[in-house]
């Protein structure tokens, strides 16, 4: 399909520019301004990987081709990279994103962590989008 098809070449591009910033990572010393630069180039590389994702997905819901997982999971981890990956975005508006998973929640629970993950994501974009300050 065409979708499957664009999918394949923004993945392409997107594996490409990450390569090429990693290779240079690995061959020089940054500043610490320097650092947090390339930490949001590879948040903005994962966030533009989920957009795609949340694409296709769209897609296939509307053609009824959707396939829900149903496999163990740990849910505070991931939250934790969910929150790792927009924690640049909301420092950048001067906001703090905390996680409270309760106590009587279990570590492990049966989901579909690729679609837990995009929900949450999801959510929490939007909260940062619209919060103006303090915490998320």
């Amino acid at each position: 399909s065409f979708l499957a098809m664009m999918s394949h070449e923004i993945r392409n591009a997107d594996e490409r520019c990450t390569g090429a910033w990693s290779e240079l990572l690995s061959h020089t010393s940054l500043t610490p301004e320097q650092s947090a630069t390339v930490g949001m180039m590879g948040d903005s590389a994962s966030a533009l990987l989920q957009i795609l994702d949340d694409i296709l997905d769209y897609s296939k819901i509307e053609a009824g081709r959707i396939d829900i997982e149903s496999q163990p999971l740990d849910i505070r981890e991931l939250c934790d990279c969910t929150i790792g990956v927009l924690a640049t975005r909301a420092h950048e508006k001067g906001l703090h994103l905390r996680l409270h998973v309760g106590a009587d929640v279990a570590a492990v629970v049966l989901g579909d962590s690729v679609r837990l993950r995009q929900v949450l994501f999801n959510l929490l974009s939007k909260a940062i989008k619209f919060t103006e300050s303090a915490l998320v």
